[in-house]
């Protein structure tokens, strides 16, 4: 036997020649062939689905649909991206979306944030599930998180309102808990939405104790429980109560379609908080690049304009933009200590289910 040919037993296998490879079969090439086809379409479909996820994102938001939807085709157009739309039922609004974003820590799906109020964000920017972005320039220092985990922008206020025939004195939240008030004044659940950071600020500007004695004075008086704002307002509409607890926007959508509601408090302070919307970019999500771009749509004087003259009317934070789109709003020069309030959160919604049995 030659040296360098290895033998291959038994009878009747052929004996390859030195450096000369094997014949391959047809069907071992088929195979080949085959598995080669199969890897260049996974490859093919893998970069298609970068190139899909890249043409996408996707959007949280609190926001109430028939006010975002329209704004979609101008925000896909600047984000250079088709624009999927999340959101969430009336009556959890922002507290559905947020535990929906914390269980999805491990693999974000959404790629923006836009709440229709702050505390929700301040609490994905506490649990680390926020990236830092830079605003648009000459965006206001004081409507943005020192570590750019958040904007604030287009503010609501929380308001009282009645109907417009019912001539009365501008009221402060005391006086909803006069007799002349019992079981006439509604308010939305305070586990959720704006009404959960209303009651937050009220203890933080009150202390414990005066927050809890007008929590009883109010239980004492009837105040009646409903699941959201809007529902609020509609109670207002239908007289099953007087005084409706609720947001600017919600009056003004009644107001629209002809109910005639007017607000009912004082201005400024507790009566009239500022409640401004957030946005900003969640971290890990698929598509941080066109994330960014859509987050400075959202900031964009565009959508100011847009929002301004919606039903909702949410006043811009810029003071000429607010100036001249929103000159009846009330002027804050920011969104107030939303640290200090988000920490009062927790224990006023306690008190409130303790008292209240919300």
């Amino acid at each position: 036997m030659n040296p360098g040919v290895t033998s291959i037993a038994g009878a009747g296998s052929e004996v390859p020649r030195a450096g000369r490879r094997p014949p391959i079969s047809r069907r071992s090439a088929s195979l080949r062939i085959g598995a080669g086809i199969v890897g260049c379409a996974c490859a093919s479909m893998s970069g298609c689905a970068r190139a899909a996820a890249a043409r996408r994102v996707v959007l949280y938001s609190s926001v109430d649909e028939d006010v975002i939807r329209p704004l979609l085709p101008m925000l896909s157009a600047r984000a250079g991206a088709t624009i999927e739309l999340v959101g969430d039922s009336e009556a959890t609004k922002t507290f559905g979306l947020v535990k929906r974003l914390e269980a999805e820590a491990s693999r974000p799906r959404a790629d923006v944030w836009w709440s229709s109020e702050p505390f929700g964000t301040l609490d994905l920017a506490a649990a680390d599930l926020l990236a830092p972005a830079e605003p648009p320039p000459g965006w206001p220092e004081a409507w943005r998180d020192p570590r750019g985990m958040w904007h604030a922008f287009a503010c609501r206020f929380r308001v009282m309102a009645r109907l417009a025939a019912e001539k009365a004195p501008a009221l402060t939240l005391d006086d909803l808990t006069h007799e002349s008030h019992r079981g006439t004044v509604g308010m939305a659940r305070p586990q959720f939405g704006t009404t959960r950071g209303h009651m937050g600020a009220i203890r933080h500007a009150w202390g414990p104790a005066r927050f809890e004695a007008w929590l009883d004075a109010m239980r004492a008086n009837r105040l009646r429980l409903f699941d959201g704002n809007a529902t609020v307002v509609r109670a207002l509409e239908d007289g099953s109560i007087r005084i409706g607890v609720t947001d600017s926007d919600d009056v003004y959508a009644a107001q629209a379609r002809g109910v005639r509601l007017a607000f009912a408090h004082v201005r400024s302070g507790l009566e009239e908080m500022v409640i401004p919307s957030t946005a900003a970019i969640v971290r890990g999500g698929p598509n941080p690049a066109g994330a960014l771009r859509l987050l400075h749509a959202v900031l964009g004087p565009e959508v100011a304009a847009v929002l301004a003259s919606s039903h909702s009317r949410n006043a811009p934070v810029d003071p000429a933009l607010r100036a001249r789109l929103t000159p009846e709003a009330p002027a804050p020069d920011g969104p107030g200590p939303l640290a200090e309030i988000s920490a009062s959160i927790g224990p006023a919604v306690e008190a409130c289910e303790r008292i209240l049995g919300a």
